[in-house]
């Protein structure tokens, strides 16, 4: 009986294993016949994609056989031009005989175009910062009237902004076409912020592209006080040394700018500043009565040695003693940055006889000449800006300066003016400034026939250098003036 017992519970475990594994194999079938069916949807999916590159490659290969005929076409289309080119060669020599020029080849291309377009004019490309400040775009035209008058009387000058060109290869191609002269000055274009580039950027292993002749005139070594000075950094002494070799000619500013690039070991020839040579021939500004330019400089206020608040008090005093004596005072801002400090002197003032000129009018090419009539008829001029000083002394206006660089100390020095100078940090800054403006008052006509006499003798040599200039010029032989 046991033996039988035992016999039924051996059976009954036996048929739970098995009823376990007939689960398990359950279990995996149902697996294995989902996995089957994502088999067949891929296959379906993969055989729609295939059909659809097939179709995408039979439409490939539909549009390349169009092209073909259309290849073939224009090839028939071509070689029949050139039988009807052939059988009308004659007739085509007569009709190209009649135009102004037939260039021979694509190298004398440009030339020949040029000479249609300008004549007998001598192309100058003139180079140089017109960054927004009107003290650069008087310069310039100061350059190109000295240039005109004893250079050549027929320079057609195009203009080339430095700050917005690039001096690629492409442009040094270019440029080697379209100008008989590269002209690159004046300015203070010796400047640098990250102590490799100058202002004009041509880089070393370019330079040897530039076939056209290349003169930098009247540069000026530009670094404000607490920047690093230029000597000693290769780059940029490299840079000037191999662009001196190759230029016809490279003169620097009478500003010391000769003085600090010694320091570097260069030997630049000195001319006048071609500002000084701007003309006297400019309208005179809508303003009733005698009045003054004050022009201020706001564009790099740490480096100018500027603490804000005192300097606006100092000249609000200033003012107000010019009203006193029945002037109006016209503030001149150069650059877009010069303006904050003229509307904050504005208000500080407050008055009816104090004005500001519309730099954003000024800064115009065609208002130049409006603008240096403000300098030219002001009955003096106190000033920051190199060429807020410049440009008046060339148009016998007395300047005082208002020093923030070298070249404030160092032109003012070389003209013999070195009593006209002061700094916004002087002591007793005011007071000096008023007895300069009094003994300016006093002794205008003076010193107005003082600076006829100087801005002569600057004429002069700049006459002597731009006459020897133009001597080295024509020994190049590239072009015969014509007069």
């Amino acid at each position: 009986m046991i033996y039988f017992f035992r016999k039924i519970l051996g059976v009954i475990f036996l048929y739970d294993r098995f009823m376990e594994g007939f689960s398990e194999l359950d279990e995996q079938i149902g697996r294995v016949e989902s996995r089957l069916k994502d088999l067949e949807e891929d296959m379906v999916g993969n055989n729609a994609d295939k059909e659809r590159f097939v179709q995408l490659t039979e439409d490939q290969l539909d549009r390349a056989a169009k092209q073909t005929i259309q290849i073939d076409a224009i090839k028939k289309q071509l070689l029949d031009l050139e039988v009807k080119v052939e059988e009308n060669k004659s007739s085509n020599d007569e009709i190209l005989k009649s135009y102004p020029v037939m260039p021979q080849d694509l190298s004398n291309y440009k030339e020949d175009i040029r000479s249609i377009v300008w004549g007998d004019a001598f192309v100058v490309e003139h180079a140089y910062a017109r960054y927004f400040n009107f003290g650069d775009h008087a310069l310039g035209l100061g350059v190109r009237r000295a240039f005109t008058k004893y250079f050549f009387e027929k320079c057609r000058f195009e203009i080339m902004d430095i700050h917005r060109t690039a001096m690629t290869r492409y442009e040094i191609d270019a440029l080697n076409h379209r100008a008989d002269l590269l002209l690159v000055g004046g300015g203070g274009l010796i400047h640098s912020a990250d102590n490799k580039h100058w202002l004009f950027n041509l880089d070393n292993g370019l330079i040897d592209y530039l076939k056209c002749p290349t003169v930098f005139y009247a540069l000026g070594y530009n670094q404000y006080y607490g920047q690093d000075s230029l000597t000693g950094k290769n780059d940029i002494e490299l840079n000037l040394a191999a662009l001196k070799a190759k230029a016809l000619s490279f003169s620097v500013r009478n500003d010391t700018s000769k003085e600090k690039l010694a320091a570097m070991g260069f030997d630049f020839p000195e001319v006048p500043d071609p500002g000084f040579f701007v003309g006297c021939d400019h309208p005179a500004p809508d303003i009733k009565g005698k009045y003054v330019i004050l022009q201020l400089a706001y564009d790099t206020p740490k480096w100018r040695g500027i603490e804000t608040e005192t300097f606006i008090n100092n000249f609000k005093k200033i003012i107000q003693y010019l009203i006193g004596l029945d002037y109006t005072v016209v503030l001149a801002p150069h650059t877009f940055l010069d303006i904050k400090i003229t509307k904050l002197v504005l208000e500080a003032v407050g008055n009816s006889r104090v004005a500001s000129w519309d730099l954003h009018e000024m800064i115009k090419d065609e208002n130049t000449s409006r603008g240096l009539g403000y300098y030219q008829h002001a009955d003096f001029v106190i000033a920051m800006r190199g060429h807020a000083q410049i440009c008046p002394i060339g148009m016998g206006v007395p300047v005082i300066s208002v020093a923030t660089h070298y070249k404030n100390f160092g032109l003012m020095d070389k003209l013999g003016m070195p009593d006209s100078v002061l700094t916004p940090n002087d002591e007793n800054f005011v007071e000096k400034m008023i007895f300069l403006i009094d003994s300016t008052i006093k002794n205008n006509a003076q010193l107005r026939d003082n600076l006829g006499i100087l801005t002569a003798e600057m004429d002069q040599k700049t006459r002597k250098f731009l006459k020897e200039l133009r001597g080295k010029y024509e020994s190049l032989g590239m072009k015969k003036f014509i007069n």
